[in-house]
C-alpha cells in the first residue's frame, strides 16, 4: 500500500532534521483545495488539451492561464511573492501590471517581490526601467503598490555560474499558490509553436510555504545587494524607483483550513543560498520524498524535460558512477554515440527506478509511465541518446540477481512490458502521431515536472530530475538551482480529473520509443 502523506512528509522531516529547523526545506499542511479551469479540470497545462487533431493551435490558445495569474495577484490584500527565470514578457508581464493596477484601484496596500533567476547565457533588460514601467501603469494611483524587483546569481571559484532560482511561485497572502513548470514567457507557452507545460492553483495554508521559501532567497539577495550579478531595486507606493533595500521576512499569518486535501511543499536548496554555520545545504526534498514514496508504489507516472544532464567531460567508462564535490547526488555517466556526447543521470534516482521495477516485475501493464521531450539538442532538451533513460533503467536491472540470467531479448521484453516512454505528439483522427508543429517545422517539446504514484500522491512543481552539471571549458562545473513544488494527496473528489488530464492524454496520443536490443550498450 503506498504510503501516507503524512507518513512520508514524517520520513522527509527525519532527513533534513540534522541539518535545518522544521518548515525550512518542507512543510505539511491540511486544509487545502486545488483551483484550477473550473469544469474541465484541475491541472493548468498548455497548450491545454491539445493532444488531438491537426499539429496547430489558434491564436490565443493558452490566454485562459494568463488571465488566471491576473486575477489571482488583483486579489492581493497584503502580499504578492513572484519567483521566476528570466524577467516575463508579453502577456504575462502585462497580465502582472494589470493585475497591480486592479489592487491599487481597489486602495489596498500590498507590497510585491518579484525575483529572478539569472541563468548562463541570459542578460536582463534593466530592472529599474521594469519597475519604471509599472509606475507608469499606476499613474494616478499612487499610495497603495510597492515593488521589490531582484535578481541574482550565486558564484564561488568557478567561471561557470553555480546557482540561480529556477522556481515558478506566484503566492498570495499565504493563501493561494500558482506554482508548476512556467516560465513566463510568451513566445514559449502562447506561441504558435509552444511548449507543453503543468502547473497548478493550490489555496490554502500550503500557499504560506511559498512564501517561506522567498524569503531566503530574499535573504541571499539581501546579503549580496550590488554585487555585479546579484542586485535589487524597489518601486515605493509613491511610484518613485529606488535603491531601498528589499524586504526580506513577511508578515503573514498561517491562514485557516480552506478544504481538504492534504498536501506539503518540497524544494530543492541549490547553491548558496541556504547555509548551516556557514556551510552549504544541499538537499532536495522532492528527490527525497519521490524516492521514500516509490518504495511503496505501484505504477508511476513522470514528465521530465530530460533525465541526462548538458553534456560533460568524461573520461570514464559507460555506466560508471562518481561523486561530484557539491553536487548532492551519486550520477552515472551515460554516452550518446549519435552524438559523441557525454551525459550524467541522477543515479539515485535511476536506482530508485530499478528497484520499483523489479518489485513490480510481474505486471502485466505499463507500472512506468514516461512522458519526456525528444532527446534532440532543443531549447528544451539536454540531447541524451534517444532510450539512454532505458539503457540506464536495463543495465541496472541486469546486475540484479533476479534478472542476471535473461538474455538481451528477454530484458528488452521486459522493459517494454514495464515501461512506456513517450514524446509529445498530437495524434491526427487517423491515429498518426505528429511530433512538429506545422507552421513552425519546430519539434515539440515538454517542460513540465510531473510524477504521480498510483494515481494518488502527486507532485507538480519546478525540479528536475537530471542533475545540475554542465561542462565549463575543461572542467564539469557543479550547479545548483534553487526549485519549489508541491506533493498533493489526491482524494476521490479531485482523482479522476487530475488522472485523466495531462500526464494520461499524452501516454496516450504521444509518440511511443520502445526499446531495442539495438540499443542496449551493454
Amino acid at each position: 500500500m503506498l504510503i501516507d502523506i503524512k507518513a512520508l512528509y514524517d520520513e522527509v522531516w527525519k532527513h533534513i532534521k540534522p541539518h535545518v529547523t522544521e518548515n525550512t526545506l518542507a512543510g505539511y499542511e491540511e486544509g487545502n483545495f486545488i483551483g484550477g479551469y473550473g469544469p474541465e479540470g484541475y491541472l493548468w497545462d498548455t497548450p491545454h488539451g491539445n493532444w488531438t487533431g491537426t499539429p496547430d493551435v489558434r491564436s490565443g490558445h493558452s490566454d485562459t492561464f494568463v488571465k488566471k495569474i491576473q486575477t489571482v495577484i488583483a486579489g492581493a490584500t497584503k502580499l504578492v511573492d513572484i519567483t521566476t527565470m528570466k524577467v516575463p514578457d508579453g502577456k504575462f508581464w502585462t497580465a502582472i501590471k494589470d493585475g497591480l493596477l486592479e489592487i491599487a484601484k481597489k486602495q489596498r496596500h500590498v507590497h510585491v517581490r518579484m525575483l529572478i533567476g539569472f541563468p548562463v547565457g541570459y542578460w536582463p533588460p534593466n530592472l529599474w526601467h521594469k519597475l519604471e514601467e509599472i509606475a507608469k501603469e499606476l499613474k494616478g494611483h499612487a499610495g497603495y503598490v510597492s515593488v521589490d524587483l531582484g535578481i541574482y546569481r550565486y558564484f564561488t571559484s568557478q567561471s561557470y555560474p553555480e546557482g540561480w532560482n529556477h522556481s515558478k511561485i506566484i503566492a498570495v497572502d499565504g493563501k493561494v499558490l500558482i506554482t508548476g513548470g512556467h516560465n513566463l514567457w510568451d513566445e514559449d507557452y502562447l506561441g504558435l509553436s509552444p511548449i507543453f507545460d503543468l502547473s497548478m492553483q493550490m489555496n490554502g495554508p500550503v500557499a504560506y510555504g511559498a512564501h517561506i521559501f522567498a524569503d531566503h532567497l530574499w535573504n541571499f539577495i539581501h546579503r549580496f545587494n550590488r554585487r555585479p550579478q546579484s542586485y535589487s531595486h524597489r518601486m515605493r507606493a509613491d511610484l518613485t524607483v529606488t535603491n531601498d533595500a528589499p524586504r526580506i521576512f513577511h508578515d503573514l499569518a498561517k491562514p485557516p483550513a480552506v478544504g481538504k486535501l492534504r498536501s506539503m511543499w518540497v524544494t530543492n536548496t541549490g547553491r548558496g543560498v541556504f547555509m548551516n554555520n556557514d556551510k552549504e545545504i544541499r538537499i532536495s526534498t522532492m528527490q527525497f520524498a519521490f524516492r521514500e514514496a516509490l518504495k511503496s508504489a505501484s505504477h508511476c507516472r513522470i514528465s521530465q524535460q530530460s533525465f541526462g544532464s548538458l553534456w560533460v567531460n568524461w573520461s570514464g567508462r559507460q555506466f560508471e558512477l562518481h561523486r561530484h564535490d557539491f553536487l548532492p547526488e551519486m550520477v552515472i555517466y551515460h554516452k550518446n554515440a549519435t552524438a559523441g556526447t557525454w551525459h550524467a543521470f541522477n543515479f539515485d534516482i535511476m536506482n530508485s527506478l530499478a528497484d520499483f521495477l523489479q518489485a513490480n516485475r510481474n505486471s502485466e501493464k505499463f507500472v512506468l509511465e514516461i512522458l519526456m521531450s525528444p532527446p534532440d539538442k532543443g531549447a528544451y532538451s539536454n540531447g541524451e541518446s534517444e532510450v539512454a533513460i532505458l539503457d540506464i533503467l536495463a543495465y541496472l536491472l541486469s546486475l540484479r540477481d533476479t534478472f542476471r540470467n535473461l538474455t538481451r531479448q528477454q530484458l528488452v521484453d521486459l522493459m517494454n512490458r514495464l515501461v512506456k516512454l513517450c514524446w509529445p505528439a498530437i495524434t491526427s483522427n487517423a491515429g498518426v502521431p505528429a511530433r512538429y508543429w506545422s507552421g513552425s517545422g519546430k519539434p515539440m517539446y515538454t517542460h513540465a515536472k510531473f510524477w504521480m504514484l498510483d494515481e494518488k500522491l502527486f507532485y507538480v512543481g519546478s525540479e528536475n530530475m537530471y542533475p545540475n552539471l554542465a561542462s565549463s571549458g575543461a572542467i564539469n562545473a557543479v550547479g545548483g538551482l534553487q526549485e519549489f513544488g508541491v506533493i498533493v494527496e489526491a482524494d476521490e473528489t479531485v482523482r479522476d480529473l487530475i488522472t485523466g488530464q495531462y500526464h494520461a492524454l499524452g501516454m496516450k496520443y504521444g509518440y511511443r520509443r520502445s526499446l531495442d536490443v539495438a540499443d542496449l550498450t551493454f
